[in-house]
């Protein structure tokens, strides 16, 4: 699940990344 966008390339790979932390960190803010 490390690129959720596939139809961006290598785009939401830097924005995805860093979010990616926050929300496996904090799953209850996604709540």
């Amino acid at each position: 699940m490390t690129r959720p966008m596939a139809g961006y390339p290598g785009v939401a790979d830097i924005e995805f990344e860093p979010q990616r932390v926050t929300i496996e960190t904090r799953p209850a803010d996604l709540s």
